[in-house]
């Protein structure tokens, strides 16, 4: 029998395991998420150094700690708002508390 043969037969039994759908479908959603979470992240830091590029690096230390997808969304939405120097380095800042 031919090697690609085996390994086709083998992921044609593991294609029809439940078990093996379910880890395949938790990873599909646990990448997606993460996906998700670094595209917010990242919109955040593009906001945070848009008019203000010497914030950059607070920006990414600061956001790059940040799992939680609501307080990202909420970070996006105060960057967004805030329209001075001072006022992006607050919202930075308050990351920490």
């Amino acid at each position: 029998m031919r090697q690609g043969t085996v390994s086709s037969m083998i992921h044609d039994l593991l294609d029809e395991d439940p078990v093996y759908l379910a880890i395949m479908q938790k990873g599909r959603e646990k990448g997606w998420a993460e996906g998700l979470r670094q595209g917010w992240a990242e919109a955040a830091v593009i906001l945070a150094k848009a008019d203000f590029a010497d914030l950059e690096t607070l920006a990414r230390a600061k956001i790059s700690a940040i799992g939680d997808m609501e307080r990202l969304r909420q970070l996006v939405l105060d960057l967004h708002r805030s329209h001075t120097q001072e006022e992006v380095e607050r919202v930075l800042l308050a990351l920490s508390e």
